[in-house]
């Protein structure tokens, strides 16, 4: 299952590059030499707040939790199959017999409605495995 970033990540970066872009702008028209690298950076923020709209915060399936925008180590997680994946709380926890692994996401990340999702999903995993 794909989760998604939290709306507030896109606006983050969305709402000052667009302020930026009209300042940029405004000094371009104005002549001043500041005109160019302004609207290039407000180029880059909207990009990035475009992106986080449609780029994956992360992914649990396959007996792993992939999360695309991290690098290293804590980029890929193995679920074991007697693993439990729980979401109820702020982050994702694996509990494999009596040990507890916070995993590298965050409920206040994802978007709501996702997150809603994987906890359904994770339910009836859960209620599906025991007798």
């Amino acid at each position: 299952m794909k989760v998604r970033f939290a709306p507030w990540l896109s606006i983050l970066f969305t709402l000052p590059g667009a302020a930026l872009l009209v300042f940029g702008i405004w000094l371009w028209i104005q002549g001043s030499e500041g005109g160019m690298p302004t609207t290039l950076a407000s180029l880059v923020l909207v990009g990035f707040g475009l992106a986080y709209r449609s780029m994956p915060y992360f992914a649990l399936g396959g007996g792993r939790l992939t999360v695309p925008i991290m690098r290293g180590p804590k980029a890929e997680t193995a679920i074991p199959a007697r693993a439990r994946v729980d979401a109820s709380g702020d982050r994702l926890v694996m509990t494999v017999g009596k040990k507890k692994t916070d995993l590298p996401v965050r409920r206040s990340m994802a978007h709501p409605g996702d997150w809603a999702a994987l906890q359904d999903l994770l339910a009836r995993a859960q209620e599906t495995e025991q007798p």
